[in-house]
């Protein structure tokens, strides 16, 4: 089983508020779950992080496998021209309350992934196993 790093929403993965992460690349994924395919099954196992572990280290699981129910190229900013979708996107992602609504988040994702907030992303979406 492939790992998923949740390095950012710890907390929302730890109490299973967030259902949807959205990640720049993961092209495998959206091949992987075509709409065409609904009853292949894909577990990914949620950890800390994947990346600059220390030689020797392990990676730190957060809870249990997640389900994968879809996956998806949409682009970042689709958030705030839709707001109705970005405010329902911003609950799956775990911050129903996120302060400046839609157009911060995308903001503080395009920050933090490097990435501008017109970026073409994967959407995932998952359920707790």
């Amino acid at each position: 089983m492939r790992n998923i790093s949740f390095h950012l929403t710890q907390p929302q993965i730890l109490a299973r508020t967030k259902t949807v992460t959205r990640r720049l690349k993961w092209l495998w994924l959206v091949e992987a779950k075509r709409p065409e395919d609904p009853f292949k099954e894909i577990h990914l196992q949620p950890i800390v992080k994947g990346q600059g572990i220390p030689k020797g280290g392990k990676v730190q699981h957060i809870g249990g496998p997640i389900h994968i129910l879809s996956a998806r190229r949409e682009l970042l900013d689709e958030l705030i021209v839709n707001e109705d979708y970005g405010q329902q996107e911003l609950i799956k992602e775990g911050f129903p309350d996120y302060p400046g609504g839609p157009k911060a988040w995308v903001n503080w994702f395009a920050k933090s992934h490097n990435c501008l907030p017109t970026a073409e992303i994967t959407r995932i979406e998952f359920e707790y196993l």
